[in-house]
């Protein structure tokens, strides 16, 4: 199974990812930049593991409140 986790709802942000029994994290305190720095983010997480994004078979996000209100 290929995961992939993304919380934005403090002052940091951050980003998991899980293939088969391997995982990737970043985290980045970066307070109300996290709209410049998710994509960018996101694209580390998936190359550490050499997943692309139709790999993923989930896809988790939280709900707020947070810093980056576009991922709701």
């Amino acid at each position: 199974m290929n995961a992939l986790v993304i919380d934005s709802a403090r002052n940091c942000l951050t980003i998991a990812a899980k293939k088969d029994n391997e995982k990737a994290s970043l985290v980045l305190d970066i307070n109300m930049r996290q709209a410049q720095k998710i994509l960018p983010g996101i694209q580390t997480v998936l190359n550490e593991l050499s997943l692309k994004p139709e790999d993923l078979d989930y896809l988790a996000l939280t709900s707020g409140p947070g810093t980056f209100t576009g991922l709701r």
